[in-house]
């Protein structure tokens, strides 16, 4: 729903409402640190020239061919797939991503916008695990209510703050898909087991927003759900062993954090993750 906004001096300005709609917000973890030890001109080449451009090749969906193989075109429709973009506001170490479409006429076509949030969000975090700059992601994928515009990048609205609250009661790097999502990605004819995965063991701070999330996880009947990214991790770089992790905290106690110890539990906590996946402890 679009409502246009006359401003006598500055013009109209049109803002978009979206209701019960998906995005993905993230956070950049390790990103103060990562500004203060590089160029300025290398940050924003990252930014700019390597980040940005995993979302550009996500929108053409002829390269995503994990999720490509899964897709019912006669469901979805051609021409609904190419009006299908993915869009993102970025606020130095904050991203939201939402998708921008036609008029949707199934449930396939929802369905398909949740998985390509999740294939992206997968993308997103092997990318920078990558890097091994100890720069990490973590994130939630939601569904809310919130608001943008398009010429001055305004977004916000009950959704964004719900997520913000989640997104940071998260002790660890990884991606939580929001409990009203999760039901309708087990049930998707699209749905791809080794992308998301139930996680009992999801490491969360003390606070009322864990809270209100382990409330709604029961009153639902329904376990954490969390985006599987160790299987395409492996696939395209090879097992992390052991001295990756452990690397990473020498480093964190080596510098000028000021919050070693909650930086320290984040890796060591990704990492149990990172074993329960690769073990096959969850088959």
């Amino acid at each position: 729903m679009k409502q246009t906004y006359d401003y006598a001096r500055y013009g109209k300005i049109d803002l978009y409402k979206k209701i019960d709609d998906l995005f993905f917000m993230c956070d950049i973890l390790g990103f103060s640190d990562y500004v203060s030890q590089n160029e300025e001109n290398e940050v924003y080449d990252f930014f700019m020239n390597q980040l940005m451009s995993l979302i550009i090749l996500t929108n053409n969906m002829e390269n995503d061919s994990a999720l490509n193989s899964k897709i019912h075109k006669d469901k979805l429709g051609e021409e609904w797939i190419k009006s299908v973009k993915l869009n993102a506001k970025i606020i130095s170490d904050t991203f939201i991503i939402y998708p921008i479409y036609k008029k949707i006429e199934n449930k396939e076509q929802y369905e398909y916008l949740i998985l390509l949030l999740c294939a992206l969000s997968n993308t997103l975090y092997t990318f920078l695990l990558n890097l091994n700059n100890d720069i990490m992601l973590r994130g939630v994928i939601m569904e809310g209510n919130y608001a943008y515009t398009e010429e001055h990048n305004v977004i916000l609205g009950k959704g964004i703050i719900e997520a913000y609250q989640i997104e940071k009661a998260q002790n660890w790097s990884g991606i939580i898909i929001h409990p009203k999502l999760h039901k309708k990605i087990r049930s998707s004819s699209l749905y791809n087991f080794h992308m998301t995965i139930d996680y009992m063991s999801l490491p969360l701070k003390d606070n009322i927003t864990t809270l209100k999330y382990r409330n709604t996880l029961a009153k639902m009947g329904l376990s954490p759900c969390v985006i599987n990214w160790v299987p395409g991790y492996e696939t395209q770089f090879g097992p992390i062993l052991d001295d990756f992790w452990y690397a990473k905290v020498d480093r964190v106690l080596n510098s000028e954090s000021q919050d070693k110890k909650s930086a320290v539990e984040k890796i060591l906590n990704t990492k149990k993750f990172y074993d329960f996946i690769s073990t096959a402890e969850y088959e």
